[in-house]
């Protein structure tokens, strides 16, 4: 597991749903729009996050006298908020939480790997004031099979992984150990620790995927991002068939040996071949 920071900055509107005849964007914050509403606007982040944790959420807010801010996160398209406990709530101001009471409990809110959205109410008891926000860092808490960096490390010279954030990143993660998942029927699944070959698959296909669209609206030869993926697909299969094995882990404390099987012997040299002569 690795620890990750988001900072939501308000300086793109379209990566969050408001009511723009409510609440404005102006100079890096989000504040009420005039005349202040009283009707407790909320702002929702547009994009998820996986996570299977949280273990911090600081926000940097201005409220005057006489206005508010406070929060709710959202699960599968759900609010929930802290009373006695993390349940669903219907949505508004009433049942969301202060920042106080989203900070006590955060430890609380999932160990399952989940995707959150957060949601902002911005309160003006009477119209004649409006809170700010400026900025949120929320830190979470991801179990992929591997981290951005190492993702971005196989990018290369791509330059098409620079400028993605981590939580981007992890999304296309997300996805490629949900592929390597269907490859492994045979194995006991969460790993309790990742194997390395594991881990190496992962960020393999999460590069690929990053890099394919870039590679098609070039048209760019056979790129280095797609001849890993290539191979990492074919052990992949071959473990699936059994005629390969993850040497770190028992299978359901069933470990085949293939040391003396033809078909997989002309497979192992086939993949060290086009390995070695990749590298080369």
């Amino acid at each position: 597991m690795a620890n990750f920071i988001k900072n939501y900055q308000f300086k793109f509107s379209d990566s969050y749903i408001y009511d723009e005849s409510e609440i404005i964007m102006l100079g890096g914050k989000m504040q009420l729009q005039e005349p202040y509403s009283t009707a407790d606007p909320f702002i929702l982040t547009k994009k998820s996050i996986p996570l299977v944790g949280i273990n911090s959420f600081v926000p940097s807010v201005t409220t005057p006298t006489g206005t508010a801010i406070k929060y709710t996160l959202q699960k599968d398209g759900q609010d929930y908020y802290y009373n006695s406990g993390w349940i669903v709530s219907d949505g508004s101001y009433s049942q969301a939480n202060t920042l106080a009471e989203v900070q006590a409990n955060l430890s609380t809110f999932t160990e399952e790997r989940i995707r959150i959205k957060v949601k902002i109410f911005l309160h003006s008891d009477d119209g004649t004031n409006t809170p700010e926000i400026s900025n949120l860092a929320l830190g979470f808490i991801y179990n992929g099979y591997c981290y951005p960096d190492e993702v971005r490390a196989l990018m290369g010279n791509a330059g098409v992984s620079e400028n993605i954030d981590d939580e981007d990143i992890i999304g296309v993660i997300e996805i490629a150990d949900s592929q390597i998942d269907g490859y492994l029927s045979k194995y006991t699944l969460p790993f309790e620790s990742v194997p390395g070959q594991i881990r190496s698959f992962s960020a393999i296909i999460a590069s690929y995927n990053l890099y394919s669209s870039f590679e098609a609206a070039q048209g760019a030869t056979k790129s280095p991002q797609r001849v890993r993926y290539e191979q990492a697909i074919r052990e992949l299969q071959a473990i699936h068939n059994g005629k390969k094995v993850i040497t770190e882990l028992t299978v359901n404390n069933y470990m085949p040996s293939y040391s003396d099987n033809e078909d997989y012997i002309e497979y192992k040299n086939d993949v060290e071949l086009q390995f070695d002569s990749y590298n080369d």
